[in-house]
């Protein structure tokens, strides 16, 4: 995989999945946010392959998040609505944090 050395075997995914829902609130994609998404397609001029993820841009805003999670942060730079952070860059920053704060 592109993002992790050993993919999770489809039980474990099955688990990360079932703990994440259990552990955040999922957004539903509905009339609202399809209306987020037609203005951002006509602001963005997206086409193709962008739809999915002016999806998750327009799902986003219209629950009220503007910072996104996720190792494709180049996907979303052109989104000026929102703030994409790497889970590295995230990691990183507790790491600094959490020695601060152990000081």
């Amino acid at each position: 995989s592109k993002y992790f050395k050993t993919p999770l075997e489809p039980d474990a995914a099955k688990d990360q999945i079932l703990y994440f829902t259990s552990a955040f609130t999922v957004a539903a994609i509905n009339h609202d946010v399809i209306t987020k998404l037609t203005g951002l397609i006509e602001k963005y001029k997206i086409k193709g392959q962008k739809i999915h993820d002016t999806t998750i841009v327009a799902t986003m805003l219209n629950s009220g998040n503007s910072i996104l999670l996720s190792y494709n942060k180049k996907d979303f730079v052109n989104f000026h609505e929102i703030n994409t952070i790497e889970p590295n860059e995230l990691l990183s920053e507790m790491a600094i944090e959490d020695e601060e704060l152990n000081r």
